[in-house]
Protein backbone atom coordinates (compact mmCIF):
# COMPACT_ATOMS: atom_id res chain seq x y z
CA UNK A 1 0.00 0.00 0.00
CA UNK A 2 1.60 3.62 -0.94
CA UNK A 3 0.18 6.19 0.73
CA UNK A 4 0.14 9.84 -0.26
CA UNK A 5 -0.32 12.43 3.01
CA UNK A 6 -1.61 15.81 2.34
CA UNK A 7 -1.19 17.33 6.28
CA UNK A 8 -2.03 20.50 7.71
CA UNK A 9 1.18 20.82 9.01
CA UNK A 10 4.90 20.61 8.20
CA UNK A 11 7.14 17.62 8.61
CA UNK A 12 9.39 20.08 10.96
CA UNK A 13 6.83 21.91 13.14
CA UNK A 14 5.15 20.84 15.85
CA UNK A 15 5.49 16.95 16.07
CA UNK A 16 1.56 16.04 15.71
CA UNK A 17 -0.44 13.28 14.59
CA UNK A 18 0.16 13.67 10.91
CA UNK A 19 4.10 12.97 11.53
CA UNK A 20 3.17 10.38 13.86
CA UNK A 21 1.13 7.66 11.90
CA UNK A 22 3.38 8.44 8.69
CA UNK A 23 6.66 8.05 9.99
CA UNK A 24 5.18 4.79 11.31
CA UNK A 25 3.47 4.20 8.55
CA UNK A 26 6.61 4.24 6.31
CA UNK A 27 7.84 1.26 8.33
CA UNK A 28 5.61 -0.82 5.97
CA UNK A 29 4.28 0.98 3.17
CA UNK A 30 5.65 3.85 0.95
CA UNK A 31 4.91 7.40 2.40
CA UNK A 32 5.04 10.77 0.48
CA UNK A 33 4.34 13.30 3.00
CA UNK A 34 3.25 16.81 1.56
CA UNK A 35 3.67 19.78 4.04
CA UNK A 36 0.81 21.78 4.44
CA UNK A 37 1.01 24.32 1.14
CA UNK A 38 -1.04 27.47 0.15
CA UNK A 39 -3.20 27.26 -2.95
CA UNK A 40 -2.64 29.81 -5.20
CA UNK A 41 -3.58 31.33 -8.88
CA UNK A 42 -1.83 30.49 -12.63
CA UNK A 43 0.82 32.63 -13.49
CA UNK A 44 1.51 33.23 -9.83
CA UNK A 45 4.76 31.14 -9.68
CA UNK A 46 7.63 30.97 -11.90
CA UNK A 47 9.52 27.90 -12.91
CA UNK A 48 10.30 25.38 -10.24
CA UNK A 49 12.06 22.48 -9.89
CA UNK A 50 10.07 20.51 -7.94
CA UNK A 51 13.47 18.22 -6.90
CA UNK A 52 13.87 21.38 -4.71
CA UNK A 53 10.89 20.53 -2.17
CA UNK A 54 11.85 17.02 -2.08
CA UNK A 55 13.36 15.24 1.03
CA UNK A 56 13.85 12.17 2.14
CA UNK A 57 13.83 10.93 5.67
CA UNK A 58 14.07 7.39 5.25
CA UNK A 59 14.01 4.57 3.23
CA UNK A 60 9.87 4.61 2.66
CA UNK A 61 9.17 8.26 3.95
CA UNK A 62 9.91 11.14 1.61
CA UNK A 63 8.64 14.99 2.25
CA UNK A 64 7.19 16.96 -0.80
CA UNK A 65 7.12 21.13 0.70
CA UNK A 66 5.31 23.00 -1.87
CA UNK A 67 4.64 25.98 0.07
CA UNK A 68 2.52 27.43 -2.38
CA UNK A 69 0.95 25.80 -5.55
CA UNK A 70 -1.24 26.51 -8.55
CA UNK A 71 -3.25 23.56 -9.57
CA UNK A 72 -1.28 22.46 -12.68
CA UNK A 73 2.22 23.06 -11.00
CA UNK A 74 0.94 20.20 -7.91
CA UNK A 75 -0.60 17.41 -10.38
CA UNK A 76 2.82 17.90 -12.74
CA UNK A 77 4.90 18.12 -9.79
CA UNK A 78 3.38 15.09 -7.97
CA UNK A 79 3.32 13.03 -11.28
CA UNK A 80 6.64 13.35 -11.78
CA UNK A 81 7.52 12.85 -7.58
CA UNK A 82 5.02 9.23 -8.27
CA UNK A 83 7.34 8.21 -11.13
CA UNK A 84 10.59 9.15 -8.80
CA UNK A 85 9.63 7.06 -5.96
CA UNK A 86 7.21 4.70 -7.91
CA UNK A 87 3.66 5.22 -6.33
CA UNK A 88 1.08 3.82 -7.98
CA UNK A 89 -2.75 4.54 -7.32
CA UNK A 90 -2.00 5.37 -3.69
CA UNK A 91 -3.76 6.01 -0.90
CA UNK A 92 -4.66 9.63 -0.35
CA UNK A 93 -4.97 10.23 3.27
CA UNK A 94 -5.91 14.00 3.70
CA UNK A 95 -5.89 16.74 6.76
CA UNK A 96 -6.82 19.49 5.14
CA UNK A 97 -9.17 20.32 2.60
CA UNK A 98 -6.90 22.65 0.30
CA UNK A 99 -6.64 19.36 -1.82
CA UNK A 100 -9.75 18.93 -2.86
CA UNK A 101 -9.78 21.47 -6.35
CA UNK A 102 -6.97 19.16 -7.65
CA UNK A 103 -8.86 15.38 -6.76
CA UNK A 104 -10.51 15.12 -9.60
CA UNK A 105 -7.29 14.85 -11.38
CA UNK A 106 -5.66 12.27 -9.43
CA UNK A 107 -5.73 8.82 -9.57
CA UNK A 108 -6.26 6.95 -6.06
CA UNK A 109 -7.42 3.76 -4.76
CA UNK A 110 -8.76 5.35 -1.77
CA UNK A 111 -9.34 8.36 -0.27
CA UNK A 112 -9.54 9.11 3.74
CA UNK A 113 -10.21 11.95 5.07
CA UNK A 114 -8.15 12.80 9.13
CA UNK A 115 -10.09 15.43 10.70
CA UNK A 116 -8.35 16.32 14.00
CA UNK A 117 -10.32 19.52 14.38
CA UNK A 118 -13.47 21.82 13.49
CA UNK A 119 -11.09 23.99 10.93
CA UNK A 120 -14.62 26.40 10.38
CA UNK A 121 -14.02 27.38 14.37
CA UNK A 122 -10.48 28.62 13.58
CA UNK A 123 -10.24 32.63 13.55
CA UNK A 124 -8.09 31.91 10.57
CA UNK A 125 -9.63 30.00 8.76
CA UNK A 126 -11.35 31.63 5.11
CA UNK A 127 -15.42 30.65 4.68
CA UNK A 128 -14.06 28.98 1.25
CA UNK A 129 -12.37 25.85 3.34
CA UNK A 130 -15.68 25.08 4.86
CA UNK A 131 -17.34 24.15 1.21
CA UNK A 132 -14.31 22.30 0.39
CA UNK A 133 -14.31 20.69 3.89
CA UNK A 134 -18.27 19.31 2.89
CA UNK A 135 -17.05 18.71 -0.54
CA UNK A 136 -14.16 16.42 0.80
CA UNK A 137 -16.34 14.70 3.44
CA UNK A 138 -18.83 13.42 0.77
CA UNK A 139 -16.15 12.39 -1.69
CA UNK A 140 -14.23 10.33 1.01
CA UNK A 141 -14.35 6.65 1.80
CA UNK A 142 -12.98 6.89 5.32
CA UNK A 143 -13.65 9.52 7.35
CA UNK A 144 -11.35 9.37 10.61
CA UNK A 145 -12.13 11.44 13.75
CA UNK A 146 -10.27 12.34 16.89
CA UNK A 147 -13.03 13.62 19.01
CA UNK A 148 -16.56 12.75 19.53
CA UNK A 149 -17.92 15.80 18.68
CA UNK A 150 -16.46 15.47 15.52
CA UNK A 151 -18.30 12.32 14.73
CA UNK A 152 -21.69 14.06 15.13
CA UNK A 153 -20.33 17.27 12.79
CA UNK A 154 -18.58 15.19 10.06
CA UNK A 155 -21.01 12.32 9.12
CA UNK A 156 -21.96 11.45 5.81
CA UNK A 157 -25.82 10.19 5.05
CA UNK A 158 -25.05 6.84 5.06
CA UNK A 159 -21.40 6.79 6.94
CA UNK A 160 -20.54 7.44 9.95
CA UNK A 161 -16.97 8.53 10.53
CA UNK A 162 -14.71 5.82 12.65
CA UNK A 163 -13.58 7.31 16.11
CA UNK A 164 -9.49 7.24 16.18
CA UNK A 165 -8.27 9.53 18.96
CA UNK A 166 -5.21 10.67 19.45
CA UNK A 167 -2.21 9.08 20.74
CA UNK A 168 0.86 8.94 22.42
CA UNK A 169 5.05 8.56 21.66
CA UNK A 170 4.83 6.52 25.02
CA UNK A 171 8.61 5.11 23.78
CA UNK A 172 9.73 8.81 23.67
CA UNK A 173 7.56 10.73 26.28
CA UNK A 174 8.26 7.60 29.41
CA UNK A 175 11.55 8.95 29.03
CA UNK A 176 10.95 11.56 31.61
CA UNK A 177 10.29 8.35 33.81
CA UNK A 178 14.40 7.86 33.23
CA UNK A 179 16.85 8.86 35.86
CA UNK A 180 19.43 9.73 33.45
CA UNK A 181 17.52 11.65 31.39
CA UNK A 182 18.80 15.37 31.36
CA UNK A 183 16.28 18.49 32.28
CA UNK A 184 17.06 22.17 31.16
CA UNK A 185 19.30 23.90 33.39
CA UNK A 186 17.53 27.00 32.91
CA UNK A 187 13.68 25.34 34.36
CA UNK A 188 15.57 23.51 36.94
CA UNK A 189 17.11 26.48 38.70
CA UNK A 190 13.18 28.01 38.85
CA UNK A 191 11.72 28.49 41.56
CA UNK A 192 9.39 25.09 42.86
CA UNK A 193 6.75 23.68 42.09
CA UNK A 194 7.30 24.15 38.26
CA UNK A 195 4.00 24.31 36.48
CA UNK A 196 4.09 23.20 32.64
CA UNK A 197 2.70 23.40 29.60
CA UNK A 198 3.78 21.98 26.42
CA UNK A 199 2.29 23.01 22.89
CA UNK A 200 1.42 25.73 20.39
CA UNK A 201 0.27 28.97 22.68
CA UNK A 202 -2.47 29.50 20.08
CA UNK A 203 -5.80 30.97 20.40
CA UNK A 204 -7.06 27.94 22.52
CA UNK A 205 -5.45 28.76 25.48
CA UNK A 206 -6.79 30.76 28.00
CA UNK A 207 -4.16 32.98 28.81
CA UNK A 208 -6.25 34.94 31.23
CA UNK A 209 -6.83 31.60 33.23
CA UNK A 210 -2.46 31.47 32.84
CA UNK A 211 -2.18 34.80 34.38
CA UNK A 212 -4.79 34.79 36.82
CA UNK A 213 -2.68 31.40 38.48
CA UNK A 214 0.53 33.08 38.08
CA UNK A 215 -1.28 35.92 40.36
CA UNK A 216 -2.77 33.45 42.98
CA UNK A 217 0.51 31.83 43.64
CA UNK A 218 3.28 34.68 42.90
CA UNK A 219 6.04 31.98 44.50
CA UNK A 220 5.28 29.05 42.16
CA UNK A 221 6.73 29.36 38.52
CA UNK A 222 4.38 29.07 35.36
CA UNK A 223 6.43 27.57 32.14
CA UNK A 224 4.64 27.27 28.55
CA UNK A 225 6.92 25.93 25.83
CA UNK A 226 5.69 26.25 22.57
CA UNK A 227 5.60 29.00 19.79
CA UNK A 228 3.12 31.66 20.32
CA UNK A 229 0.65 33.21 18.08
CA UNK A 230 -0.53 36.56 17.40
CA UNK A 231 -1.83 37.64 21.10
CA UNK A 232 0.89 36.39 22.96
CA UNK A 233 3.42 38.24 21.59
CA UNK A 234 2.19 41.62 23.54
CA UNK A 235 1.59 39.45 26.36
CA UNK A 236 2.50 41.54 29.37
CA UNK A 237 3.29 38.16 31.69
CA UNK A 238 3.77 38.58 35.35
CA UNK A 239 7.49 37.32 36.80
CA UNK A 240 6.66 33.89 37.47
CA UNK A 241 5.80 33.46 34.05
CA UNK A 242 8.27 31.69 31.45
CA UNK A 243 7.61 31.34 27.70
CA UNK A 244 10.85 30.17 26.11
CA UNK A 245 9.75 29.32 22.88
CA UNK A 246 9.31 26.46 20.77
CA UNK A 247 11.58 23.24 21.45
CA UNK A 248 12.86 20.29 19.35
CA UNK A 249 10.59 16.94 20.38
CA UNK A 250 13.92 15.14 21.31
CA UNK A 251 14.33 17.52 24.19
CA UNK A 252 10.27 17.00 25.39
CA UNK A 253 10.87 14.51 28.05
CA UNK A 254 13.91 15.93 29.49
CA UNK A 255 11.43 19.59 29.73
CA UNK A 256 8.64 18.05 31.07
CA UNK A 257 10.54 15.59 33.47
CA UNK A 258 11.26 19.20 35.25
CA UNK A 259 8.05 20.03 35.80
CA UNK A 260 5.91 19.45 39.05
CA UNK A 261 2.61 18.96 37.25
CA UNK A 262 1.47 19.99 33.98
CA UNK A 263 -1.97 21.98 32.22
CA UNK A 264 -4.29 21.78 29.80
CA UNK A 265 -5.79 25.28 30.98
CA UNK A 266 -7.87 25.24 27.43
CA UNK A 267 -10.83 27.83 27.08
CA UNK A 268 -14.25 26.08 27.03
CA UNK A 269 -15.72 27.33 23.35
CA UNK A 270 -16.67 25.43 20.16
CA UNK A 271 -13.58 24.63 18.48
CA UNK A 272 -12.08 22.87 22.23
CA UNK A 273 -15.35 21.06 22.38
CA UNK A 274 -13.97 18.99 19.49
CA UNK A 275 -10.28 19.00 20.24
CA UNK A 276 -8.33 15.91 21.57
CA UNK A 277 -4.83 17.41 22.79
CA UNK A 278 -1.99 15.04 22.16
CA UNK A 279 -0.20 16.89 24.99
CA UNK A 280 -2.97 14.44 27.61
CA UNK A 281 -1.46 11.55 26.19
CA UNK A 282 2.13 12.33 26.34
CA UNK A 283 1.73 14.11 29.64
CA UNK A 284 0.68 10.68 31.04
CA UNK A 285 3.24 8.94 29.24
CA UNK A 286 5.59 10.89 31.02
CA UNK A 287 4.06 10.03 34.65
CA UNK A 288 2.89 13.56 35.01
CA UNK A 289 0.10 14.97 37.20
CA UNK A 290 -2.22 16.76 34.88
CA UNK A 291 -5.07 19.56 35.90
CA UNK A 292 -6.50 20.46 32.87
CA UNK A 293 -10.02 22.70 31.82
CA UNK A 294 -13.06 20.20 31.80
CA UNK A 295 -13.03 19.90 27.62
CA UNK A 296 -14.92 17.11 26.55
CA UNK A 297 -12.02 14.74 25.26
CA UNK A 298 -10.58 15.33 28.78
CA UNK A 299 -13.07 14.01 30.76
CA UNK A 300 -13.09 10.67 29.13
CA UNK A 301 -10.39 10.88 31.30
CA UNK A 302 -10.95 11.99 34.29
CA UNK A 303 -9.96 9.06 36.68
CA UNK A 304 -5.93 10.25 35.90
CA UNK A 305 -6.45 13.20 35.19
CA UNK A 306 -7.67 16.72 37.21
CA UNK A 307 -10.33 18.89 36.11
CA UNK A 308 -10.76 22.25 37.08
CA UNK A 309 -12.92 25.45 35.77
CA UNK A 310 -11.69 28.75 37.32
CA UNK A 311 -8.29 30.12 38.71
CA UNK A 312 -8.94 28.77 42.34
CA UNK A 313 -10.39 25.53 41.33
CA UNK A 314 -7.38 25.29 39.27
CA UNK A 315 -4.89 25.87 41.36
CA UNK A 316 -6.78 23.42 44.75
CA UNK A 317 -6.19 20.18 42.44
CA UNK A 318 -2.60 21.84 41.13
CA UNK A 319 -2.09 21.50 45.13
CA UNK A 320 -3.08 18.19 45.62
CA UNK A 321 -1.94 16.91 41.82
CA UNK A 322 1.30 17.79 43.41
CA UNK A 323 1.43 16.57 47.10
CA UNK A 324 -0.73 13.17 46.58
CA UNK A 325 1.46 12.32 43.55
CA UNK A 326 2.08 8.31 44.34
CA UNK A 327 3.88 6.04 42.79
CA UNK A 328 1.17 4.05 41.85
CA UNK A 329 -0.74 6.88 40.28
CA UNK A 330 2.77 7.45 37.97
CA UNK A 331 2.19 4.02 36.64
CA UNK A 332 -1.33 4.13 36.61
CA UNK A 333 -1.09 7.18 34.14
CA UNK A 334 2.03 5.47 32.09
CA UNK A 335 -0.52 2.16 31.89
CA UNK A 336 -3.64 4.91 30.08
CA UNK A 337 -1.05 6.24 28.02
CA UNK A 338 -0.01 2.82 26.44
CA UNK A 339 -3.56 2.07 26.00
CA UNK A 340 -3.19 4.75 23.84
CA UNK A 341 -0.23 4.67 21.95
CA UNK A 342 0.27 6.07 18.22
CA UNK A 343 0.87 1.64 17.69
CA UNK A 344 -2.89 1.26 19.19
CA UNK A 345 -4.15 3.89 16.48
CA UNK A 346 -2.24 2.72 13.47
CA UNK A 347 -3.31 -0.97 14.11
CA UNK A 348 -7.23 0.26 14.07
CA UNK A 349 -6.92 2.83 11.17
CA UNK A 350 -4.87 0.20 9.11
CA UNK A 351 -7.42 -2.40 9.66
CA UNK A 352 -9.90 -0.06 8.27
CA UNK A 353 -8.78 0.79 5.46
CA UNK A 354 -7.59 -2.70 5.04
CA UNK A 355 -10.60 -3.93 4.78
CA UNK A 356 -11.78 -1.15 2.47
CA UNK A 357 -9.14 -2.09 -0.20
CA UNK A 358 -10.15 -5.57 -0.32
CA UNK A 359 -13.96 -5.36 -0.59
CA UNK A 360 -12.67 -2.93 -3.62
CA UNK A 361 -11.40 -5.93 -5.49
CA UNK A 362 -13.91 -8.32 -4.62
Amino acid sequence: MDIVCFSSTRWDFLWQRPQQLMSRLSDRHKVLYVDHFQPCAAGTLGQVNHEYYLTRVKENLHVFSPRYATRKWLLDSLDMTYKKLGIKRPVLWVYYPSIVPALKSMDYSLLCYDCVDDFSKFSWNPALYSSLEERLIEQSDIIFVTSRRLMRLKKKPRQKPHLVPNGADVKHFSKALDDTTACPHEIMMLRRPVIGFVGAIYEWVDLNLIKSLCGLRPHWSFVLVGPKGAGVYSLKGPENLYMPGKKEYKDLPGIIKAFDACIIPFKLNDLTASANPVKLYEYLAAGKPVVSTPIPEVLVYKDVVRIAKGPEEFIRALEKAISENSPEDVQERLRVARENSWEVRIEQMESIIEKALASRHR
